[in-house]
């Protein structure tokens, strides 16, 4: 293999500042990868001769192998492999890189409060996808003798064929810790696209034509278009040391020393692809269905039991009887429901002498109880498809601490 001696990565960022109150920054950099996402089960040495997978159906009922009498004689010989599944790697080893950039304005609107209202993107190039090289076109009749490279199953072809970008609005408001209290308040409004799905992410087919990638390119996986987050602490102000009822005792006594603090998320659901519990190409690609309409529904329209318009997405078979070909639905095609989240903490801090503080807290996670809907299932032809019935988060969950400095 040939690896790349060109991996030339400069960064560069600057600072100005424009005002006494006013400051502008920005900032480029390439940054180098390399093979991600792949398990042993994917690289080189796990082919034949070095690397020997067989099969033996059986039942739970009558093992066709004993332990007592071993594995049947010849069972690893490469010579009785028949149609192996093989992994295959680029002579022209490219690493993959990603770059990024970003502009930003700061602004000290109030005392020790900053807005910063920015830009940021990225790009990435050369991802490395395991993309079967051995799929036969759409048509009819066994699928072995119709694929491009006889003698083989699957030939996965591990090489930079994936592309992603990023975008995104971002602005901030941040008041540094004063008087007793603390903020951090932050807006995204982004997009990620690509043309390779996440390789931990299953619930994603992956691509449907091996041919062209480039009918992948759609959101990611893991594109969340708006995200809104803020935390904050406030230390009460009452007590010995504090602004109200300093020098009362009975008050210091009773709520000296409290603070709370927490922290907020919203955020809008992810994309998902709808596909088919069968294979209308008969060429083993994921099964995705024919699209009529957008498919989504109406907020006020979506339940638990029909998140999204199953009758938008036919069978490709149905609309064209005796034609073997791809589906027309698209990936990530559909968004699953958002998220909302109220993390909460109290807290009392008791000093002893001048070495010793003793500190209570009681933490309360998703302070709501807010389930946070799972995606829905989507796969056109099971008897669940539509339904959400899982969620992604916990239910509420409080836990008390109790720490001792000195």
């Amino acid at each position: 293999m040939h690896p790349d001696y060109n991996n030339f990565a400069p960064r560069v960022g600057f600072a100005y500042s424009l005002a006494k109150k006013t400051v502008i920054r920005s900032g480029f950099g390439i940054f180098y990868g390399r093979d991600e996402n792949i398990g042993v089960n994917r690289r080189l040495t796990n082919n034949p001769p070095f690397f020997v997978r067989t099969a033996f159906p059986t039942s739970t009922m009558t093992p066709v192998i004993k332990l007592d009498r071993g594995f049947p004689p010849g069972v690893v010989d490469p010579s009785r492999v028949v149609d192996p599944e093989v992994n295959s790697y680029p002579r022209e080893y490219r690493t993959p890189y990603v770059i990024q950039w970003n502009f930003n304005l700061e602004r000290e609107v109030f005392a020790n409060t900053v807005l910063q209202v920015g830009y940021t993107g990225s790009g990435a190039r050369k991802l490395y996808f395991p993309l079967d090289m051995n799929r036969p076109l759409p048509g009819a009749g066994a699928i072995n003798p119709r694929r491009p490279f006889r003698g083989y199953v699957g030939i996965l072809n591990y090489a930079p064929l994936v592309r992603s970008s990023y975008n995104a609005l971002v602005a901030r408001l941040e008041r540094r810790f004063s008087a007793g209290w603390t903020l951090l308040a932050s807006y995204t409004y982004g997009h990620s696209l690509d043309n390779g799905r996440n390789q931990n992410d299953n619930g994603d087919p992956g691509p449907m034509d091996s041919r062209n990638m480039n009918l992948e390119h759609a959101s990611s996986n893991y594109d969340i278009r708006h995200r809104f987050v803020s935390s904050y602490v406030w230390e009460l102000p009452f007590g010995r040391g504090r602004p109200w009822l300093g020098s009362s005792r009975l008050a210091d006594a009773l709520l000296g020393g409290w603070s709370v603090s927490g922290i907020t998320s919203l955020q809008g659901g992810l994309p998902y692809t709808v596909q088919l519990n069968r294979d209308p190409c008969n060429c083993t690609s994921p099964g995705r269905p024919d699209r009529l309409r957008d498919g989504s529904l109406q907020r006020e329209q979506r339940t638990l039991q029909r998140f999204f318009d199953l009758s938008a997405f036919p069978d490709p078979a149905l609309a064209t009887p005796g034609v073997f070909r791809y589906g027309g639905s698209g990936r990530s095609i559909l968004r699953g429901p958002g998220a909302v989240n109220f993390d909460f903490a109290a807290a009392r801090a008791v000093q002893f002498a001048e070495r010793f503080r003793l500190q209570f807290r009681a933490e309360l996670f998703n302070l709501f109880n807010t389930p946070q809907f799972d995606l829905p299932a989507r796969t056109i032809g099971n008897p669940q498809a539509g339904i959400i019935n899982s969620v992604a988060n916990s239910e509420r969950q409080i836990q008390f601490g109790l720490r001792l400095t000195f």
